[in-house]
């Protein structure tokens, strides 16, 4: 039994519950916010489950983001006292990981052209 639940429980990870950003700057007032990590498009954290307040079930939850959209966002996350924090951005994005195949996908032929050309035009002998 407890070799089983040592293997599930990664499995059965609490899913995030997503809440408007509304919802998220009021719940951050009035103090159910626990924790933040900031990204791109999104953020998500820790908050109190808002049925029992009890801290031993705290949920997860995320919320949409546009970083332009609130710059109010860190003075109100520092006014309350909670740990934030910031996501990295990838190095790798797709559209990075498109970009190197396509310059690859040129460069490739071109350079084996020319390796065959150079040996095609030396004189034998």
């Amino acid at each position: 039994m407890l070799i089983q639940e040592y293997f599930l429980t990664p499995f059965r990870a609490q899913s995030a519950v997503e809440i408007p950003y509304s919802e998220f700057k009021q719940m951050l007032a009035e103090g159910k916010i626990l924790n933040a990590r900031i990204g791109l498009a999104e953020i998500v954290g820790e908050m109190k489950n808002p049925e029992t307040e009890d801290e031993q079930t705290n949920k997860l939850f995320k919320t949409p983001f546009i970083p332009s959209s609130d710059p109010s966002l860190l003075q109100d996350l520092e006014a309350t006292g909670i740990k934030y924090s910031f996501q990295r951005q990838p190095i790798f994005t797709g559209n990075t990981i498109i970009a190197i195949v396509i310059i690859g996908a040129l460069i490739l032929p071109c350079g084996t052209l020319a390796c065959v050309n150079r040996a095609v035009s030396q004189p034998v002998g």
